[in-house]
């Protein structure tokens, strides 16, 4: 999270990614005065090049087209970054895709340096809950998968050896134990 005098070696780099100097400008400084190292770029696909894992996106646009927000999906699939977007215009329509890129922090017509840190913060904080849940999301259909397999080899026992359900489930689990295999 973003404090006070943090330590600049601990915080991502901040890649800015905006066509108009004016804007830009307004980033740089506002992110240096938190301590964050800055590298700025007027093309997403220049950002998406130099993306790593201690990196945060920041992204200002005029409005997010689908374009923009499919290249951002595609790189966050990739490579999950927080990413931070500001936008001078939106429509209702933009929400779900906007969620659905990746995007953390959305704020539309209103980049002021004195909330940077509290976006910043919303951000990362997202950006961890969204990593959480893919992992536990990943661990639950690993479990399902691993049920499946098993429910299947207990119909092929049930099947070849015609027993009941909880004789070929016992079976199973000698099998498992017999090979030091752990079924959950």
């Amino acid at each position: 999270m973003i404090k006070p005098n943090n330590e600049p070696s601990s915080l991502p780099d901040a890649l800015i990614v905006d066509g108009t100097e004016s804007r830009r400008g307004l980033l740089i400084n506002g992110f240096q005065d938190l301590g964050f190292t800055t590298k700025c770029f007027a093309s997403i696909k220049d950002a998406l090049d130099k993306l790593s894992s201690n990196a945060i996106l920041v992204v200002s646009v005029d409005f997010p087209c689908d374009h923009l927000l499919n290249t951002i999906a595609d790189a966050y699939k990739d490579n999950a970054i927080p990413i931070i977007m500001f936008a001078e215009k939106d429509t209702p329509e933009r929400a779900a895709k906007i969620v659905l890129s990746g995007i953390c922090a959305y704020i539309v017509n209103d980049m002021q340096p004195n909330r940077f840190a509290s976006i910043i913060n919303i951000a990362l904080a997202r950006f961890e809950k969204n990593e959480q849940w893919k992992q536990e999301l990943f661990i639950a259909k690993s479990k399902l998968a691993e049920r499946k397999l098993i429910d299947e080899a207990k119909g092929l026992i049930m099947q070849h050896k015609n027993v009941a359900e909880h004789t070929a489930y016992q079976a199973l689990r000698k099998m498992a134990m017999d090979n030091g295999i752990t079924m959950h």
